[in-house]
C-alpha cells in the first residue's frame, strides 16, 4: 500500500523533478544564478562526447582502462553476476546488472569519454563481486564432513604463492618476446625465454594439480572457495599496485593508458633551470624580465606560475634582445629564432603522447604487465628556452 502512490507517478514526472533538483542544488535554490551557465556546459561537453572523440584515444576506453586495471575485478564481477543469475535476484543485483549493462553501452557511444569513465564500470563491478567473496567466506551448515575453518585459507595461501610464481615468469615470457626480433616476419617459440616458459607450464600444472589434490583431501567446494580467495587476495594487492606505479612511478610515462598525453620530467626540468637563472639574475628571486609565446598555455603557465614579470607576446621579434625567452620549438630547420645576438637555446619536451596502435602483438603483453615498450611516446610540445649569451655565462653548469 505504501509503494502504490509511488508507482502512479509517470516517468515523465520523474524526469522532470528530477531537472528541478539539480537546477536547485546548482544554483543553491536560486541565489547563485552562475550555476545555470555550468549546466549549461556540462550539457555541451556531454553532447559534444557523443560525436568528438579524445586525441589518441582508442575505441572504447572506459572498458578497456577498466579491464586493462581491474582484470581480477571483472573475473569476480562475471562470476558474482553468475550467480546472482543462478539464484534469486534482489533488487540491488538487479539494479547493478542494469548498471553494468548501460555503462559498457555508454562506453561504446560516448567516443568522447576519458580513463576516468571507467568508474561506469568499476562501481557495479565491485557491487556484483561481493556476490563472489560472500560466496567464498560462506560457512555451510549443511555439509556432511566438518573440514577445518583454516582448509580454505591453506589452500588461499598455496593460491597466491603459485600465482606469484605464475605472475613473475610470464613477465620473463613478456619481456624477452618484447625484445626479440621478428625472423620472417614471424615470432618462433625460439625466441621466449625457455626458462620463464618452463615456469609458467610448471605454475599452472601445480595450479591443477594442488586443487583436485585439495578435492580429494577435502572437498571440491573448499577448494574452489580457497581458491576464490586466493584470487581475491592476489587480485587486491596488483590492483593497488598497478595504481600505485600509475599514479608515481610512471606519472610521467604516456605508455601508462591512464594517461596517454604526460607531462614529462623535463617540465620539472625546465623550471627548476629558470629558478636557477633566479639565483644569478635576481638572488634568487623568480623576479627577473622573462619573455614567451606560451603564457596561455596551462603547462607552461603553471610552471611559471612563481615569476612576477612574465612578459606575453606573439612574435618572437618582441623579445629581441631579451636575457630570457621560451618559444615553442619550431623543428630544425627553423631553430634560431629572430631574437638579434648571440643566444643559447636548450630544448625541453614538457608533454609527449602515445598511441595504443603503436603497440605490436609481440609487445602487447609486455606493455600489459610491466609498461615496458619499444618507444616510450612521440613529443607533443616542446618548448626552448634561450638565454643570451652573457646570462649563460652567468650561470653554472
Amino acid at each position: 500500500a505504501t509503494t502504490e502512490p509511488a508507482r502512479r507517478v509517470s516517468w515523465q514526472t520523474g524526469l522532470a523533478v528530477a531537472a528541478l533538483v539539480v537546477v536547485l542544488v546548482s544554483t543553491v535554490f536560486m541565489t547563485y544564478p552562475a550555476g545555470m551557465s555550468h549546466i549549461g556546459a556540462l550539457l555541451e561537453a556531454s553532447a559534444r562526447g557523443l560525436t568528438t572523440p579524445q586525441a589518441g584515444t582508442p575505441p572504447v576506453y572506459p572498458l578497456l582502462m577498466s579491464a586493462f586495471y581491474e582484470p581480477f575485478l571483472w573475473l569476480f564481477g562475471v562470476v558474482g553476476l553468475v550467480l546472482t543469475l543462478r539464484r534469486e535476484m534482489r533488487f540491488t543485483d538487479r539494479f547493478l546488472a542494469i548498471w553494468l549493462l548501460l555503462a559498457s553501452i555508454a562506453s561504446l557511444l560516448f567516443v568522447g569519454a576519458s580513463a576516468a569513465h571507467a568508474l561506469w564500470l568499476t562501481i557495479s563491478l565491485v557491487g556484483l563481486s561481493t556476490r563472489a567473496v560472500t560466496a567464498a567466506l560462506y560457512e555451510d551448515d549443511r555439509r556432511i564432513w566438518d573440514f577445518p575453518w583454516w582448509a580454505r585459507w591453506l589452500v588461499a595461501a598455496v593460491s597466491v604463492a603459485l600465482l606469484a610464481g605464475f605472475s613473475v615468469a610470464l613477465q620473463a615470457v613478456a619481456r624477452s618476446l618484447a625484445e626479440a626480433a621478428p625472423l620472417n616476419g614471424a615470432y618462433g617459440i625460439e625466441q621466449v625465454d625457455p626458462v620463464g616458459l618452463i615456469l609458467v607450464a610448471m605454475a599452472l600444472m601445480f595450479f591443477v594439480v594442488g586443487f583436485f589434490l585439495a578435492s580429494s583431501v577435502w572437498d571440491r567446494t573448499t577448494a574452489l572457495r580457497g581458491a576464490a580467495l586466493g584470487f581475491l587476495l592476489f587480485g587486491a594487492v596488483t590492483s593497488l599496485g598497478a595504481g600505485w606505479n600509475a599514479a608515481v612511478p610512471n606519472f610521467e610515462r604516456a605508455s601508462e593508458p591512464w594517461h596517454l598525453q604526460a607531462t614529462t620530467g623535463d617540465a620539472a626540468l625546465l623550471r627548476q633551470t629558470l629558478l636557477d637563472v633566479a639565483q644569478r639574475e635576481s638572488r634568487g628571486f623568480p623576479t627577473f624580465p622573462l619573455y614567451t609565446t606560451l603564457a596561455d598555455d596551462p603547462v607552461v603557465a603553471w610552471l611559471l606560475r612563481d615569476f612576477a614579470d612574465v612578459n606575453p607576446i606573439t612574435t618572437d621579434a618582441e623579445a629581441s634582445g631579451q636575457p630570457v625567452v621560451l618559444l615553442p620549438d619550431v623543428g630544425e630547420d627553423a631553430r634560431q629564432p629572430a631574437l638579434g645576438g648571440n643566444y643559447v637555446g636548450q630544448d625541453f619536451v614538457v608533454q609527449r603522447f602515445f598511441r595504443v596502435s603503436d603497440v605490436s602483438s609481440s609487445q602487447a603483453l609486455a606493455w600489459w604487465l610491466h609498461r615496458e615498450t619499444m618507444r616510450e611516446g612521440a613529443p607533443l610540445q616542446t618548448v626552448v628556452l634561450w638565454l643570451r649569451s652573457d646570462v649563460f655565462q652567468g650561470v653554472e653548469e
